[in-house]
């Protein structure tokens, strides 16, 4: 990726500038998280790794509109973002 110069611009123009970048990749990720959505089908068997770092494997019980609800055999339920999830067979 080739540098950028910012140097030129003002506070208020790099602001403006800040907000129309936020939106884009806002944008971009929610047409990866539709076309993910598009893939995905309640009863199918996922897993995904959260923040502690172990495998959850569960079944999809819900899909949401940006998110896939994930039941484990214990009992317990899981709101995750669609790109996170690999399918199990």
């Amino acid at each position: 990726m080739k540098d950028i110069d910012l140097s030129g611009y003002t506070e208020a123009e790099l602001v403006a500038l800040n907000r129309r970048v936020v939106e884009r990749i806002s944008e971009l990720r929610q047409a990866r998280i539709r076309s993910t959505m598009t893939e995905l089908r309640v009863g199918d068997k996922v897993s995904f790794e959260p923040e502690s770092g172990r495998e959850i494997v569960g079944t999809i019980i819900r899909l949401n509109q940006k998110s896939v609800t994930v039941a484990t055999p214990e009992g317990s339920q899981w709101r995750v973002t669609p790109t996170l999830l690999s399918r199990r067979s």
